[in-house]
């Protein structure tokens, strides 16, 4: 019995099971894909499942437990956290500018 509760209270500390993560295409290419890696040795007993789609899914039925996107959240019955900000520039070429004028 003390095996037991010992192997569970292991079982606790260390993460384990799957982790099913979606991501627009963008997203999940440049900045979840390169931590892949790292996170596999950090958490060797985690099964990750990554899958991609570019609107906004219902977690539930999609069975996902971590979607990333991009803008405001719209649906306030779901809880979000800021992981990020990013600055967005926009560029022209002197030429483009000349033909079309500033944006």
């Amino acid at each position: 019995m003390e095996q037991a509760e010992e192997q569970i209270a292991c079982r606790r500390e260390t993460p384990a099971g799957r982790l099913r993560i979606n991501a627009a295409v963008p997203s999940m290419q440049h900045v979840i894909m390169p931590l892949i890696g790292e996170f596999r040795q950090r958490y060797p007993l985690i099964q990750l499942e990554l899958n991609t789609d570019n609107i906004v899914i219902d977690l539930l039925e999609q069975q996902t437990d971590i979607a990333i996107r991009i803008g405001e959240l719209r649906d306030s019955s779901m809880r979000a956290r800021m992981l990020g900000s990013s600055r967005v520039r926009l560029l022209a070429s002197p030429a483009y500018l000349q033909k079309h004028g500033e944006p």
